[in-house]
């Protein structure tokens, strides 16, 4: 029953490759539909079934789902009620040390995004700069969101509506310009996701165009 065996790990493979994507695209589209649903510390075996049978491109966002869960890690992923799974050590270590550059860096590409700056061809400055501001204003709970959220950024809807600290929203322009803010640091924090985990992977499909 080789043959069969090799089937079913290649279709196990494809749906933990589904889940924990190296395609950037696929990662920010909304309401992206997928196969399965894990929990943070389901990631433990995701990490461990790519270590085991050599298929690094689930490593990034596996770590990532895994640093989520704290210190609950440490206790592993329990199966059947009965059989827990653990990280090895150098692995723990990749998940804690991973977090912290991850947060310090994401906090850092929200401040940028809700940096209130007028796009250079707005037309309405005052009006934008004050809806700026009071974003800017919000920017602990964009915090808590962003430590909390399963996605990593993603704020820029909120700037197409009204808001309501100012009751007025942005022109069109700074709209897109706070859409190419996002999108550039989204970029930039999806291919710098092995290096906070200290993963060496030759390829990592971060920056594709579309």
């Amino acid at each position: 029953h080789k043959y069969q065996m090799d089937q079913l790990l290649a279709q196990g493979l494809s749906i933990l490759m589904d889940f924990y994507t190296d395609d950037f695209n696929a990662w920010i589209k909304p309401k992206r539909q997928v196969s399965v649903t894990a929990t943070d510390l389901d990631a433990i075996s995701a990490i461990n079934i790519a270590n085991l049978t050599n298929t690094p491109s689930i490593l990034p966002l596996a770590f990532l789902c895994a640093s989520r869960a704290g210190s609950d890690v440490l206790n592993g992923c329990v199966r059947d009620k009965a059989f827990t799974e653990r990280l090895t050590r150098e692995d723990t270590m990749r998940v804690f040390d991973g977090r912290a550059k991850f947060i310090k860096e994401s906090s850092k590409a929200l401040a940028r995004i809700t940096m209130p700056k007028a796009d250079i061809f707005c037309n309405e400055g005052r009006r934008c700069l004050r809806v700026l501001a009071s974003k800017a204003c919000e920017l602990s709970d964009h915090l808590d969101t962003l430590y909390s959220s399963r996605k990593m950024l993603q704020w820029g809807e909120e700037y197409a509506e009204e808001d309501l600290m100012t009751a007025m929203s942005l022109c069109e322009k700074c709209r897109e310009m706070i859409a190419d803010r996002e999108m550039d640091e989204l970029r930039s924090l999806w291919d710098d996701l092995p290096e906070f985990f200290d993963l060496d992977l030759a390829e990592w499909g971060a920056s594709e165009s579309d």
